[in-house]
């Protein structure tokens, strides 16, 4: 079901100004993520904006039970596994090869942060994949989507920048942009060939699980095996477009 060109442009308004509201609340009230429990509830609530926009874009139009069983399905081939295992496998090792291990802490670190990271984080997939993604393919192809969804992503994050809650300089800022290029591409071929709304989450809450174990600046090495990773998930969403790659069934849209 196409919900109409209409309903996306306020869907993602809406996304943005949900998520933002919570964020300048977070900035007023000076708390920093990783200082207070409060902390940690605000993140939760601005991440969960996108999927609070579905909600609001979707009611009356498709069950909420519906809807929940879309982000929640599990009921794949082993195949559509297995594509998620690679790119699972492929960020750790990418982290372990580009990036800087930050002392103290552990391999094993970033598995255990996966559910802290459900919350602060993953839970943008469920509007992301679980509503737009989705929604913007009826229309266009994969590969447009991906492009678009990464300068909306940018814009999502836009607060950040200059908010007080997660200060970046303006070198941190540029390497950023890639980063979002690769994770917007990667979660758009898993979710492509998988259908899993779910999966998407857990790779997103893996991807910053990650990044509390290893640190990464702007060098050719961290460049180049992000804009590798870039590249396959291109490749994944062009071949899924020709139909040469067998996605999983569809199950709400």
């Amino acid at each position: 079901m196409y919900i109409g060109k209409k309903r996306i442009v306020i869907y993602m308004v809406l996304a943005c100004g949900i998520t933002w509201f919570f964020w300048v609340i977070q900035s007023l009230l000076d708390i920093r993520e990783l200082e207070e429990p409060l902390g940690y509830i605000l993140i939760t609530l601005s991440v969960l904006g996108p999927a609070i926009a579905a909600l609001i874009v979707l009611y009356k139009k498709v069950p909420l039970i519906d809807y929940i069983k879309h982000c929640f399905t599990f009921e794949q081939k082993f195949f559509i596994y297995a594509v998620f295992a690679g790119f699972f496998i492929w960020r750790f090792l990418l982290m372990i090869v580009v990036g800087d291990h930050i002392e103290g802490t552990t391999l094993y670190l970033p598995l255990l942060l996966i559910p802290l990271c459900f919350l602060t984080g993953g839970n943008e997939e469920f509007g992301w994949r679980g509503f737009l993604q989705p929604q913007m393919e009826k229309k266009m192809k994969s590969v447009t989507v991906a492009f678009i969804f990464t300068a909306y992503w940018t814009i999502w994050h836009l607060p950040l920048f200059f908010l007080p809650i997660d200060p970046r300089n303006p070198v941190e800022v540029f390497f950023l942009l890639g980063f979002f290029l690769t994770n917007a591409f990667s979660m758009a071929a898993i979710y492509k060939i998988t259908n899993s709304v779910l999966l998407c989450v857990i790779y997103h809450a893996w991807g910053n699980a990650l990044t509390n174990a290893f640190s990464l600046g702007p060098s050719w090495q961290v460049i180049t095996g992000f804009s590798l990773e870039w590249l396959i998930a291109m490749g994944l969403l062009i071949l899924c477009d020709k139909g040469l790659i067998k996605t999983a069934k569809e199950r709400l849209w």
